[in-house]
């Protein structure tokens, strides 16, 4: 039939343009993005090869540290950890010009990028007693709606106990912040941040009616490795799996 005949190009490139999108994500109660909206943050973040050698080129300048599987942002590189379904670390260049205040729009989700089996999910932490971690924290992030609202992709998080994910390390996000505020053209990423820590110990030494010893304390600091930090004060895995 000459009409089934003229169809055919156009069903061919509907299908194609529908294996090009990426997976509709899970999206998890309490988002105020519309899932319209979301559907359009959501394919953003595919990027071509070129795209995403440029974000690594940008945000890791210095190489790339051994990683199981990379999900290059724009604005940041995520490492994430397949087996655990959690992120390993993030690397990001921050600049004055990104930051700014913008209201939360806690827009949990899956990432399309991942399968169901490698990413965590809402039910995972609903009842679990674990913090939503941001990995790339959401306040660094907010120079459009669409850039904060892809830091609250499960693939950018890890639970988090709550004396943790609401204290220090809120503390160690304006850490990063205050340093832009002090340099130029700032690196920052969460074992950068962690190692700050030494510095700031190390300030107290030469403080007037401090005790103790201040520069072996602040070279434990530093040693310490992301790991050893994070023991006991964060969880590794999802909370259905979770590794103390």
């Amino acid at each position: 039939m000459p009409w089934l005949a003229r169809s055919r190009p156009l069903l061919v490139l509907g299908l194609l343009v529908a294996f090009a999108s990426p997976a509709w994500a899970e999206v998890c109660n309490g988002s105020k993005v519309k899932k319209a909206d979301l559907t359009v943050y959501d394919q953003a973040v595919v990027l071509s090869q070129a795209e995403s050698d440029q974000a690594i080129q940008t945000h890791l300048p210095y190489g790339t540290p051994q990683c199981p599987r990379l999900l290059p942002h724009r604005e940041y590189i995520v490492c994430y950890d397949l087996d655990h379904r959690v992120p390993r670390w993030a690397a990001y260049t921050l600049t004055s010009a990104d930051l700014g205040p913008a209201r939360r729009l806690d827009a949990f989700r899956t990432d399309p990028r991942l399968t169901t089996d490698e990413s965590a999910h809402c039910d995972d932490y609903k009842g679990s007693g674990y913090d939503r971690g941001h990995n790339v924290p959401r306040c660094d992030m907010n120079r459009s709606p669409m850039v904060q609202a892809n830091t609250y992709f499960f693939s950018n998080m890890s639970p988090q106990r709550p004396v943790l994910n609401r204290g220090m390390w809120r503390w160690l996000e304006d850490v990063a912040k205050t340093a832009e505020r002090a340099y130029t053209e700032p690196r920052v990423s969460t074992m950068a941040a962690v190692q700050n820590l030494g510095n700031r110990v190390a300030d107290g030494a030469s403080r007037a009616g401090t005790t103790g010893d201040w520069s072996a304390q602040a070279e434990r600091v530093r040693s310490m490795r992301y790991e050893d930090w994070l023991r006991d004060k964060v969880v590794y895995g999802t909370p259905d799996t979770v590794v103390d």
